[in-house]
């Protein structure tokens, strides 16, 4: 419902109910009409409808003229207008007019005109709207039709008045009958029916001014409270600040420290030289090092696929069981693999990868080359075997100097003698023919250096 007569309050605005007042009449009760809109004065706060019988055996300029004597707006009623203060409204002819949710509601009456209630169909959905915000008056000549609007009103705390008939014998008449004079609150000529409207508008306005300063009382009290409260919040919400303030610092430098322990951790993973797989429990790539893709066909979307799917240069389903022991025992595993095609072979070692709650997630795999180690470790042993090889051969050398030496000496000091200059005669050889050991060198040249030694001239 349209609601008028805003007024301030503390700061805010009151709103008040228009006081709607439906009007029933009859074609024979067009002087009661203007007998009572010669009295009325139409509120900004109030509305008048008239629902009248019969309407097309209304006079209409003259009933147009009798509503113009109050000082509201005429304005015929449509389908979906809105309830507005300071209006007298004329229900539409061989329609019925109710009223719902503050707008009119007009359909085609089903009825003939003597079986249409209009009136009542008007007053009943007026007090189920409006309640005692509604007046119900009753002009005479209706019938029967305004009795139950007459009496639903009253029920619903509305005001109800019907027309007093000037003749005594035919008022008394009425009044014992079933019409709305023999159950509304007041029965009263039409020209004093305006005066009892605004005493009753009056006595809405204080109930509602009472009812305003109890309430806006009781909002001013629920207000304090709310100001307590809210102060209660803003200090609860300033130590909360604060506790955000400090944890949003640390929380920003912890940030800081991850994002370098991140990029500490990126780099080293595409610097180390050391191919690693880094696998979860479900034997699917969770990330690896750059120097992987050199055994497996990795590529940055092979994240999260089985490992069984990638094609390797080694055997690395050999690795499936022992990663499932390590994941199964926690114990670490090293082996050794080659790959078939290059003879490259490397050292295997599968540890636990423990998350950050120290959750066993999967496994780290890493691959060490260790192909020239192997190569260096083959060419020692074969170092080591020549060189126990030529010891032998030269100590049976010694052995021989030493037995010719004593064959030829008749005397310690000739053995010395003889052993001393063999040995060095043997030293000098070994000398020129070391230098080149792949050259090889000349039998003359080696017994002309020999004779030298001995103070041989050259050509002797």
């Amino acid at each position: 419902m349209n609601e008028v007569g805003d007024q301030p309050v503390g700061g805010e605005r009151q709103t008040r109910a228009a006081l709607i007042i439906g009007v029933g009449a009859s074609p024979g009760s067009l002087d009661s009409i203007a007998r009572l809109f010669a009295r009325l004065t139409v509120g900004a706060d109030q509305a008048i409808v008239l629902a009248l019988q019969h309407h097309q055996a209304f006079d209409g300029p003259r009933l147009r003229e009798a509503v113009r004597n109050s000082n509201g707006k005429v304005v015929g009623i449509a389908d979906g207008h809105a309830v507005e203060g300071g209006t007298i409204y004329l229900c539409p002819p061989a329609m019925i007019t109710t009223i719902r949710d503050g707008r009119f509601v007009v359909r085609k009456a089903g009825q003939a005109p003597d079986e249409r209630a209009t009136i009542d169909g008007f007053l009943v959905s007026l007090a189920e709207e409006s309640a005692e915000h509604s007046i119900g008056v009753l002009l005479a000549g209706t019938g029967d039709d305004g009795m139950l609007g007459t009496a639903t009103l009253k029920e619903h705390g509305g005001l109800a008045i019907a027309e007093r008939i000037a003749s005594p014998e035919q008022a008394a008449h009425l009044a014992g009958g079933n019409t709305p004079a023999s159950v509304a609150d007041y029965v009263l000529p039409p020209e004093e029916i305006p005066a009892y409207i605004q005493v009753y508008a009056r006595h809405l306005r204080r109930l509602e001014e009472k009812s305003s300063n109890e309430r806006y009382q009781s909002l001013n009290n629920e207000l304090r409270s709310v100001n307590e409260q809210l102060a209660t919040s803003r200090a609860e919400l300033q130590s909360v600040n604060e506790e955000l303030t400090s944890v949003s610092g640390e929380l920003a430098r912890r940030v800081q420290q991850l994002t370098r322990a991140s990029s500490d951790i990126k780099n080293l993973l595409e610097s180390t030289q050391i191919a690693t797989l880094f696998l979860d429990t479900d034997l699917c790539v969770m990330n690896f090092t750059p120097a992987i893709t050199q055994i497996l066909h990795l590529v940055e979307t092979d994240t999260g696929r089985p490992i069984a799917h990638i094609k390797a240069r080694i055997p690395i389903e050999e690795l499936y069981d022992d990663i499932r022991r390590v994941l199964r025992t926690l114990a670490s595993v090293e082996r050794e693999l080659s790959a078939p095609d290059s003879g490259t072979r490397y050292i295997v070692r599968i540890l636990p990868y423990r998350n950050i709650d120290d959750v066993i997630a999967g496994v780290v795999i890493t691959f060490v080359d260790v192909t020239a180690i192997t190569r260096a470790e083959a060419r020692q042993r074969l170092l080591q075997a020549e060189l126990q090889h030529r010891v032998r051969n030269t100590l049976g050398v010694v052995r021989s100097i030493a037995r010719r030496s004593a064959e030829t000496s008749s005397t310690v000091e000739d053995y010395a003698s003889h052993h001393d200059g063999r040995l060095n005669a043997f030293a000098r050889t070994q000398a020129m023919v070391t230098r080149d050991p792949e050259g090889g060198i000349d039998l003359e040249y080696l017994v002309v250096e020999e004779l030298l030694a001995y103070n041989a001239r050259e050509g002797e």
